[in-house]
């Protein structure tokens, strides 16, 4: 396996990547023979880019930028809350009645031909977006993701870096610089049975000599 790109294997060149390795080992499994598997950063992105392509190619028009809104799906994208801070929601076609019971306290909408279907939604976005801005604003985001998750709508926060840190998974270590201790976020992955230890930050031309050395070495052996 070997992938190329930007980076080596990073999502979503990874998820194509665990995908290729799967399909070989089916097909080793079927023919006894391995495959050598190429995984590009550049050519999984524009596999991932077919719907818009497809738009435009057959359709003869490019979908408009929208950001975090779902082209063909309303409401969807993010929305302010009280405390500045931002909720990202997506109504699926099932949800759209809860959506308005729940969430909006507004059921008779179900009723009304612009709501009750998605394409009607899709029609009306300023409309609806509207509706649900009002009602998000009166809310912090912790309130706004609590009455969403119970009435059983997609959604997630809009994090900011300093939300990170303070994620119930976070994993943080502390490593010694030349400037003293600095707490950074944990290395994304962990062997099962083994305490990874960090070592200190080297300082600016610390292990230039010993690197040079090294060179030296092999290029005399």
């Amino acid at each position: 396996m070997r992938a190329w790109g930007y980076r080596s294997v990073t999502s979503p060149a990874g998820e194509t990547a665990f995908s290729a390795v799967l399909q070989a080992l089916i097909a080793r499994g079927r023919t006894g023979e391995g495959r050598f598997s190429e995984v590009s950063l550049f050519h999984t992105m524009a596999d991932w880019m077919n719907v818009p392509y497809l738009q435009t190619r057959y359709g003869g028009q490019a979908p408009e930028r929208v950001g975090l809104r779902h082209p063909s799906l309303a409401p969807s994208g993010t929305f302010a809350c009280a405390d500045g801070r931002q909720v990202l929601l997506s109504v699926s076609e099932r949800e759209g009645v809860i959506f308005a019971d729940k969430v909006l306290g507004q059921p008779a909408l179900h009723t009304d031909s612009r709501y009750v279907r998605n394409v009607g939604r899709v029609a009306h976005m300023a409309e609806i977006d509207a509706l649900i801005a009002r009602v998000l604003a009166s809310l912090t985001r912790d309130e706004a993701i609590n009455l969403l998750t119970k009435a059983g709508i997609a959604c997630g926060s809009v994090s900011t870096l300093d939300d990170m840190p303070a994620h119930p998974q976070a994993r943080q270590i502390t490593v010694d610089s030349p400037s003293g201790p600095v707490k950074m976020m944990g290395r994304g992955v962990r062997h099962a049975g083994q305490v990874a230890q960090f070592g200190a930050v080297p300082a600016l031309g610390q292990e230039t000599e010993a690197i040079l050395a090294d060179f030296s070495k092999e290029a005399t052996s």
